[in-house]
């Protein structure tokens, strides 16, 4: 059982009782005995909302209140010197957290002291009355390697936020101090990332352990990804790259790792492999540009391969000859093997708890659904849509 000495979790939250509301009554079912901080920046009504949803649970819940504009780092900041336990955890307000999960991260951390934080397998969800369509959202390998660098240019070239791991609270501190000296940018969040590693390791663990809410309704994108921000002011973009940079080499230094020539070289390249990946060879930045008067929105970019419309070509008459070629027959190996190389994933639909939710995965995310997990995300999906 996770006590307060040894674990807290901090839910920030903006004018969204609902969901807040549906993701307390989950921990109230599952009976958590750690304190729950709520980081409330919501307007004055739904603050008032909130008021009611925090104290109708029989949970240990710590209700801070902040203005509307505040920025994100200082609210966690200000409950984190209200924070005495050993570890803990962010969860926004429309996601969800497991619980089981967690109490396994803080077991690692606890017995493997070269990490800094712990999490596990994310999932994305979105939900539509009863139907929860649900995929992968990061699951990518631990941050393993011994030197300090090598963690950063391994969190960069196959970046997934490590915003929601259990980390110690020693930990999440200097991510706070760090980022409150931080822009609001993707920046930001690839800072926050790469402090934690300055500590030690990032453990994944191979089982469920967030889920992630797939809107982003009411988010302004521009400056928090790279397409839309190169292609609203590139100048902006290159000079707030090479300032947080700069920013970053002096953390390392002030932490006392040694960052020369050889070491900035390799955390530049691996930023550029980053963007490449985030980018998609240019395509998001062209996608962000259509409709403007940019020249680049009037350049045609589809595709002139030859061998891709080979393979097109190639497919459709496949299927509409398998029937005559015994090799490519619909239940010959072959015929199998080249229809499963072509044709996406195949979603399946099963039932949540009795029936109250249908959910709609690939085969692989189903497998690691248990029973226990397939109640409680079908309760607290019902209860985001006021079912």
């Amino acid at each position: 059982m996770l006590t307060a000495q040894k674990y807290s979790l901090l839910i920030p939250t903006f004018n969204r009782p609902v969901l807040l509301d549906a993701l307390l009554t989950y921990f109230a079912g599952k009976k958590v005995q750690f304190p729950i901080f709520i980081l409330d920046s919501s307007s004055p009504e739904n603050k008032g909302k909130n008021r009611v949803v925090a104290k109708k649970h029989r949970l240990d819940i710590r209700h801070l209140e902040f203005n509307e504009d505040v920025r994100l780092d200082f609210k966690v900041g200000a409950a984190l010197r209200g924070v005495d336990s050993e570890y803990v955890s962010l969860c926004a307000d429309d996601d969800i957290v497991f619980v089981d999960a967690i109490e396994q991260c803080v077991d690692e951390l606890h017995a493997d002291p070269t990490l800094a934080g712990c999490h596990g397998i994310y999932l994305n969800f979105a939900v539509s009355q009863t139907l929860v369509d649900l995929s992968i959202e990061y699951a990518s390998p631990s941050i393993d390697m011994d030197d300090v660098v090598e963690r950063a240019c391994q969190l960069l070239m196959r970046y997934e936020a490590l915003n929601y791991a259990v980390y110690r609270r020693r930990v999440m501190v200097d991510i706070i101090d760090a980022v409150a000296q931080t822009p609001q940018t993707m920046f930001g969040e690839l800072f926050s990332g790469l402090v934690p590693l300055v500590d030690g390791k990032v453990r994944r663990l191979s089982r469920l352990y967030h889920g992630r809410r797939s809107s982003n309704v009411g988010v302004d994108r521009t400056i928090h990804h790279p397409a839309t921000w190169i292609a609203s002011d590139p100048e902006d973009f290159a000079k707030a790259f090479l300032a947080y940079r700069e920013q970053l080499f002096k953390y390392f230094k002030a932490k006392g790792i040694d960052i020369g020539a050889s070491e900035k070289k390799a955390i530049t390249q691996a930023h550029v492999i980053y963007l490449c990946r985030e980018l998609r060879d240019g395509v998001g930045i062209k996608q962000a540009l259509d409709g403007t008067s940019s020249p680049l929105a009037r350049i045609n970019l589809a595709s002139n391969n030859t061998i891709t419309s080979q393979i097109t070509v190639l497919g459709a008459w496949i299927r509409s000859n398998a029937k005559k070629i015994p090799l490519m027959g619909p239940d010959s190996w072959l015929g199998a093997r080249i229809r499963k190389l072509m044709s996406p994933p195949e979603v399946i639909y099963f039932e949540g708890h009795d029936q109250s939710a249908i959910f709609a995965s690939v085969q692989n995310v189903r497998a690691m659904l248990t029973d226990e997990i397939k109640a409680d995300f079908s309760r607290y999906c019902r209860a985001t849509i006021g079912l």
